[in-house]
């Protein structure tokens, strides 16, 4: 008399959890070099010996088959007569260029979600461990988009003398010395761990005699420029010729959207930095933010830290309040950002 519905609710409790877990557990296959011994010609025709191929790897012999038994009830693999074999999904995951980096670049927002949901942990600066994988996996999803972008407007206007407010771990700075031999530049960070492995970072790529990284408050470098830089020996040459601020998903989440200290903050640039541009790179509603595979998880983020998101209207509004100028503006689609580049009139 009654029927059951379509999609009951513990099915698609279980297919939401597998899902990530899945996933995971593919990457882990990938880095294990797994996955690319499956996609090797002869083992694809005749399947892979988890047994045997332990030894190549790692892992340990029932981690390798507990992970690929896992995938295999995914439908990621499948297996017969003990050896595995890649599924045409599992095929599509390996081979679509990009698509395991989103996969990994994604898993960041959930680390983030997932302390914050239980109440162990709050999306702040201060828990550098929390606080490091979210920037790592930032960083991730920027690669393919917005570090080209904010190079492009680098290179075009030929800025040379960068400072990289809340700088991270120093992949932007890395970014920008690989576009052009002639860009010297100084990060600065208040998280003291992602400055020591920005300039661990810098030292590894040869790069120390153009590029340092310090800690300081990063919203005081802007409005309390002086003092910041005589405190950690940024001399006063080297601050005049400065000639771009890159300010990267930092102010909206610093002032937590604050108005009044927005201004506060983008009038400093105007008075301590004349002569400079300021590149800001802020998430803001539009189309293009729902239009990213993890908006949904993001907007939750952003929800349960009690943070909002500002329009570009708003944000080219009070940029003019601030004493700015906006001479160049761009749309993109990761994260929903908008780069606005900014000078004084």
């Amino acid at each position: 008399m009654f029927s059951s519905p379509k999609k009951p609710g513990r099915d698609i409790a279980q297919r939401l959890v597998s899902g990530h877990v899945a996933l995971q557990a593919y990457w882990a296959l990938k880095h294990a070099g797994v996955l690319d011994v499956m996609l090797e010609e002869e083992v694809a025709a005749e399947g892979l010996d988890p047994r045997a191929y332990a030894d190549r790897t790692r892992l340990a012999p029932e981690i390798l088959d507990a992970l690929i038994n896992y995938a295999a009830r995914a439908g990621l693999l499948s297996i017969k007569d003990g050896r595995a074999f890649l599924t045409a999904d599992g095929r599509a995951l390996m081979e679509e260029n990009g698509v395991l980096e989103m996969v990994r670049a994604y898993s960041g927002v959930l680390d983030v979600l997932e302390h914050l949901l239980v109440r162990l942990k709050t999306l702040h600066p201060g828990n550098s461990r929390r606080f490091e994988a979210a920037v790592e996996a930032q960083s991730q999803r920027w690669l393919p988009e917005v570090y080209p972008a904010i190079e492009e407007l680098i290179v075009k206007h030929r800025f040379t003398h960068l400072l990289d407010i809340d700088c991270g771990s120093g992949d932007l700075l890395i970014r920008m010395a690989k576009a052009s031999n002639q860009i010297v530049g100084v990060g600065v960070g208040s998280d003291g761990p992602l400055v020591r492995k920005a300039n661990a970072a810098i030292t590894t790529q040869g790069l120390e005699k153009r590029f340092i990284a310090v800690t300081a408050n990063s919203l005081d470098a802007l409005t309390e420029t002086k003092q910041v830089f005589d405190r950690v020996g940024i001399s006063q040459q080297l601050w005049r010729e400065i000639d771009c601020i890159l300010a990267a998903n930092f102010l909206g989440e610093a002032t937590s959207l604050n108005r009044d200290l927005v201004i506060k903050t983008l009038a400093g640039v105007a008075r301590n930095f004349p002569h400079a541009h300021l590149l800001l790179a802020e998430p803001t509603i539009g189309p293009k933010f729902d239009k990213n595979y993890y908006a949904s998880e993001l907007a939750l983020v952003l929800q349960l830290t009690r943070q909002s998101l500002w329009t570009a209207d708003i944000w080219r509004n009070t940029i003019t309040l601030a004493g700015l100028k906006v001479v160049a503006e761009t749309s993109l689609a990761t994260d929903g950002l908008t780069l606005f580049l900014c000078t004084t009139p």
